[in-house]
């Protein structure tokens, strides 16, 4: 859990400075634990050990952001008092000093401009340039936060880049044609990140809401919660979240300035409405993107910490019984790991409703099967012999609905009538 703050010691002594790492449990960088030791390692590999990014990640169109490396540094640099009120610890509070501070110095322009010629003092990488990620958040949310989860997507990585509004665009002189600005930082990223609160503030944001639309449209689009414990573990975290996604409004969605709200809708009814496409239908796709995310990373909480009910709730809701997690682990090769055989057999049985089973005879011919029956012991032959009547099997849907009136019906019944009445 103090992973960290011992980067940012590490990035400290790098630089001279002999103050005294924050605790992780003082607030300004928490973050939750890493589920594998290996990422652990990775990261503090990353620090010592710099080495150029690959080519793809140099992309010259794609928009400009800063590094991993550079949101860990200048979060503790930039940190809040530990007692600070949660509007302090805000990404809106943090453009505010940002602001002031331009204004004190007379800078002008993006951020990541002043910063394009420095090179990380730890890394060796460039702090600014080419960022094939793009992050969507809300101003509203924990700017701590957002660079903890920025640090985990990163996966070791501190030279990786991310486009934030932050730093990217001028806080001072914004955009005559911010939504254009928008639109381009999203075409050519390869990679949309939207970033999610505990109380997912940025899904009744307008701009958020038309940066996921765009790249959900475009097939780049991935979420993230950045808070502490994520989207949860349990059966009230599913409600919530249930009722969060629901909630989704194009209409009722805000933005700060009202000059915004009308540029952002125009925009949206020339690229979908015009189009055929419907801002409600794309809105319908981006609910059912967000409910499939949400409920497979809730599920895969739920497992690792043996809440069945919430399982079974969050099976019964929709999610994928197949679901993976970051190293490629099913949720009932996780449940099997755990010691947990009543969910690993719950996610079993759904797992086993969605796929279509075939009879014998659809591998077998049955003459061979009845030949054959002589030399398979009865005990093991009849637990596969429990099949449909013979009604259900050789008669029309009719005659088998007239046979049921009757009251015959026979629910096992022995392999030399199955295969009697499939001849």
């Amino acid at each position: 859990g103090r992973m960290t703050a011992d980067i940012i010691a590490k990035l400290r002594a790098a630089r001279g400075e002999h103050r005294p790492a924050r605790a992780a449990s003082d607030g300004a960088l928490r973050r939750p634990r890493l589920q594998s030791r290996s990422t652990c390692t990775a990261v503090a590999v990353a620090a010592t050990n710099w080495c150029p990014l690959p080519r793809a990640m140099q992309n010259e169109s794609a928009p400009l952001g800063v590094s991993a490396a550079f949101l860990v540094t200048f979060a503790a640099d930039n940190a809040p008092p530990q007692n600070a009120l949660e509007e302090r610890r805000s990404t809106r509070s943090l453009v505010q000093v940002l602001k002031r501070r331009s204004q004190e110095t007379g800078a002008e322009g993006p951020l990541v401009d002043q910063l394009a010629s420095e090179m990380h003092f730890v890394t060796g990488g460039a702090v600014a340039g080419p960022a094939l990620v793009h992050v969507a958040h809300a101003w509203d949310g924990s700017f701590s936060d957002l660079t903890t989860l920025v640090l985990k997507d990163a996966a070791g990585e501190l030279d990786k880049r991310y486009s934030i509004d932050v730093f990217s665009t001028d806080l001072l002189t914004p955009s005559d044609d911010a939504v254009a600005v928008v639109q381009r930082a999203v075409s050519c990223s390869s990679e949309v990140l939207l970033v999610l609160d505990s109380k997912a503030v940025a899904l009744g944001r307008l701009w958020v809401l038309f940066e996921a639309l765009l790249a959900l449209d475009a097939g780049k689009l991935r979420v993230c919660c950045s808070a502490p414990g994520g989207y949860g573990v349990s059966e009230e975290a599913l409600r919530q979240w249930q009722g969060r996604i629901d909630a989704i409004d194009w209409v009722l969605a805000e933005t700060t300035r009202k000059c915004d709200d009308k540029r952002l809708r125009a925009q949206a009814d020339r690229l979908w409405e015009l189009q055929g496409k419907g801002i409600e239908r794309l809105l319908a796709q981006l609910k059912k993107f967000l409910r499939r995310e949400i409920y497979g990373q809730i599920l895969l909480g739920a497992v690792e910490a043996g809440n069945l009910k919430a399982v079974v709730g969050l099976l019964d809701s929709g999610a994928n019984p197949e679901q993976k997690d970051a190293f490629g682990n099913t949720v009932e090769e996780l449940a099997s790991s755990n010691g947990r055989p009543d969910i690993e057999e719950v996610i079993f049985e759904r797992r086993m409703r969605g796929k279509v089973h075939c009879d014998l005879s659809a591998f077998f011919d049955p003459h061979e099967l009845l030949n054959s029956c002589d030399d398979v012991p009865e005990d093991v032959l009849v637990p596969f012999l429990t099949e449909p009547s013979i009604e259900e099997a050789i008669y029309s849907d009719e005659d088998s609905m007239t046979q049921q009136s009757s009251g015959v019906q026979e629910d096992v019944i022995s392999g030399e009538h199955l295969f009697r009445g499939i001849v």
